[in-house]
């Protein structure tokens, strides 16, 4: 009997100890499941977003890879009158961002979306691309929560740096900019003061890497044998069908190609890949410019993107770059369709020359 007592006990006792490690993180909800608290949380965004789009007022959802983290969410509410959120992973995977949007369509109230198209995006398989994404955080279902409340993420990184903040707060302690910044949803994984940009920078960083514009990043996963043209071509409209379909036609979109680098194209067209992305671009303006809620800027075709000065390598741009194209997103500038997106390509195609022979002395 003593024997049963001590084992019925130390069941009570540890379900007793669970359910306040349960309550306390029910409490504390780091990653925004139950409700949303600005400025006291660390976030980040492969944990909060979910929440973020439960329990966040808005009617205007930003999403995308890093290509879009620089982007003022007040300058969204300003110039473009909206209430907006921002729900960007750096290294974006496809599957991310449909898991993402069956979340935000099932939430029912966003009326309009922004989202960058980057092509490397789409260079990928259904079945091996990346869901970094804990998926209990992205449905309804209650009983799973447990892995949410009881897990390690929440207990050993995000808790213990919560508390810390929140300290600093009721002691009337100085925030440092980065850890007040680090707390505000609107600017979530914003990375602009944490790089330095500049043309000997990217020059150097090409010079070092010469990466093939397939693996250009490392905060991209690539997928499939990248050789054959054609089968990349087929993988990649491939992927954009299956995203064409969760396209809301009760929704409003907006659309961009992001404004890379002349060097990243230059590298593009010598690997044999620009062509190839020239007509995946095409097939997408095509499919796109049938849906009347669709609106399309191709941002390639910028004269600035022979400007070395402003990327901090061959994709990357800084906020004054996202700054602009919010102001092209209220004025209608760079917008193509099916009748303009060859013109606009022949642009890029003539930037990308001439910086070629501009640049001819350190390029080869």
């Amino acid at each position: 009997m003593d024997s049963r007592k001590w084992v019925l006990r130390t069941i009570a006792f540890s379900l007793a100890a669970l359910v306040i490690i349960a309550a306390v993180a029910f409490l504390f909800d780091p990653f925004m499941q139950y409700r949303v608290t600005d400025y006291k949380y660390f976030l980040r965004s492969r944990y909060v977003n979910p929440g973020i789009i439960k329990n966040y007022p808005y009617d205007t959802v930003v999403i995308g890879s890093s290509m879009m983290q620089n982007f003022n969410m007040q300058s969204f509410r300003d110039k473009l009158d909206c209430d907006p959120i921002k729900v960007t992973i750096g290294g974006i995977s496809m599957n991310e961002i449909l898991e993402l949007i069956g979340l935000i369509n099932r939430q029912n109230k966003a009326q309009k979306m922004y989202m960058s198209t980057d092509l490397y995006l789409l260079n990928s398989i259904s079945a091996t691309d990346r869901m970094r994404i804990p998926r209990h955080l992205l449905d309804d279902n209650f009983i799973n929560d447990y892995k949410y409340l009881l897990g390690y993420e929440t207990w050993m990184r995000f808790i213990p740096v919560n508390v810390i903040i929140n300290a600093m707060y009721l002691l009337g302690m100085d925030i440092p900019d980065k850890i007040y910044q680090s707390t505000d949803i609107d600017y979530i994984e914003y990375w602009n003061d944490d790089f330095t940009f500049g043309e000997d920078i990217v020059i150097n960083y090409y010079l070092r890497t010469r990466n093939s514009v397939a693996v250009a990043d490392n905060d991209n996963d690539y997928v499939g044998d990248l050789s054959n043209v054609n089968a990349l071509y087929d993988r990649m409209v491939l992927r954009f069908n299956e995203f064409a379909e969760t396209i809301d036609t009760e929704k409003e979109y907006v659309f961009y190609f992001s404004p890379y680098s002349a060097l990243f194209w230059y590298q593009a067209k010598k690997d044999g890949y620009f062509d190839i992305y020239q007509d995946v671009k095409i097939y997408m303006i095509n499919i796109l410019s049938e849906m009347g809620n669709v609106t399309v800027h191709d941002f390639q075709s910028m004269p600035s993107i022979s400007d070395l000065s402003i990327y901090k390598d061959l994709r990357h741009y800084n906020a004054q770059i996202n700054e602009y194209m919010i102001d092209c997103f209220a004025n209608g500038d760079y917008i193509v369709d099916a009748q303009t997106i060859v013109a606009s390509i022949e642009k890029l195609r003539a930037l990308v020359t001439q910086f070629e022979q501009e640049n001819s002395s350190w390029l080869d």
